[in-house]
C-alpha cells in the first residue's frame, strides 16, 4: 500500500503479478498536460483511491478480469477538465478499481 503526496504527479506504472496493491492519490496535485498511469495486472490487482474531482479516462484491456471506475455515481461530482488522468494497460485474470472517499 502506498500514499503519494507529490505536488507534480505526471503518472507512473503499477504492476501486480500474483498479488495486489492499493495506491492512494488523494493528496496528489496533477501536473499540467497528459497524466498516464500504466497498469499490468496478471493474477493480481490494484485499487486506486483518487480525488472525486478528477476526470478519468480508462483504456485497459481485460482478459478474464476487469478494470472499473467505482466512484459513487449518484452524488454530484464536478470533474475538473484540467485534472485529467488516463489509466492504460492490461489485466489478465486480474483487475483494478478506481475509488474515492
Amino acid at each position: 500500500n502506498k500514499i503519494l503526496t507529490t505536488q507534480n504527479f505526471k503518472g507512473g506504472q503499477c504492476t501486480s503479478i500474483f498479488g495486489g496493491s492499493e495506491i492512494n492519490l488523494t493528496q496528489v496535485q496533477l501536473a499540467e498536460g497528459k497524466n498516464v498511469i500504466d497498469i499490468v495486472a496478471i493474477f493480481g490487482g490494484t485499487t486506486f483511491i483518487i480525488p472525486d474531482d478528477w476526470t478519468v479516462k480508462i483504456d485497459v484491456n481485460a482478459v478474464f478480469g476487469g478494470f472499473t471506475d467505482s466512484r459513487i455515481k449518484h452524488r454530484p461530482i464536478n470533474p475538473d477538465p484540467n485534472k485529467e488522468v488516463y489509466f492504460k494497460g492490461m489485466v489478465i485474470f486480474g483487475g483494478g478499481e478506481i475509488k474515492c472517499f
